[in-house]
């Protein structure tokens, strides 16, 4: 059993209105005074919560003290916020992204970062694909906006940015990091969010002709575990390649 499949996801994607409780090492989620279901907490890496979902406070605690974080998505998949424990210890890599983001042209450098990760993503798929009909027009769209614009060139019905960016945190917040930056300017780098929206690029890349329906939340979320271990990755591979990033700038400044 790898680092990927050890632990699960809880989904709580209830339609009707349900509570969070916590006891026994576990969280039970109760309809009324019907319980629909426990769940131990060392079986669970990360929690997806919609607003049909009412926490306790002891449940609350208890994901806080297991270093469990909470990430609050929509019917669509999108993602509203994280609930997420504060981290034990950090990586170097924190202080070379605090360091990072005090410089002036830091922007400059960080979009450079990432169009090249978009760059070498669409490469990889369009190797995989080969070479079919459109394929110029559709190589020029992606190029045009995602590698430069960040964004696909058009979206699923189903968001899955809620899922990533739970997928994405819980890997940060295992190797140490923070997911977000403040700069002197008062600007944010949101480096969970850039992660994110590479591997979304990912994912409606490789879609294809599969439906995925907002009338279908559980088609979507087996549609995305299908391939959570490709996600986990190139989020891994992202991460590795900005180290090397930082470290090549430390070394030039020395």
């Amino acid at each position: 059993m790898n680092e990927y499949t050890a632990r699960k996801p809880l989904y709580l994607m209830s339609i009707n209105r349900v509570t969070v409780r916590y006891g026994s090492g576990s969280l039970a989620v109760f309809s009324g005074r019907n319980c629909r279901g426990r769940y131990p907490l060392e079986r669970i890496s990360r929690i997806l919560s919609t607003a049909n979902v009412d926490w306790r406070g002891d449940a609350l605690f208890a994901c806080t003290r297991a270093r469990i974080s909470i990430v609050l998505i929509d019917r669509r998949g999108g993602w509203h916020g994280t609930i997420e424990p504060p981290l034990v210890q950090l990586s170097p890599v924190v202080e070379l992204l605090d360091e990072l983001v005090t410089d002036s042209d830091y922007p400059d450098v960080f979009d450079n970062f990432m169009r090249h990760l978009r760059s070498k993503t669409l490469k990889r798929w369009l190797s995989k694909r080969g070479a079919c009909a459109d394929g110029e027009f559709e190589r020029k769209e992606w190029v045009r906006s995602y590698v430069y614009g960040g964004q696909p060139p058009h979206d699923l019905q189903y968001d899955f940015r809620g899922l990533l960016r739970a997928l994405v945190e819980s890997r940060l917040h295992k190797l140490g990091v923070r997911s977000r930056y403040s700069t002197e300017a008062g600007d944010v780098l949101d480096l969970a969010g850039h992660l994110c929206e590479l591997v979304y690029g990912e994912i409606v890349m490789n879609s294809g002709t599969i439906p995925v329906t907002t009338s279908d939340t559980r088609a979507s979320i087996r549609f995305f575990q299908a391939s959570v271990e490709d996600y986990s990755q190139s989020i891994d591979h992202a991460l590795k390649a900005l180290q090397r990033l930082l470290a090549n700038r430390v070394r030039r400044w020395h």
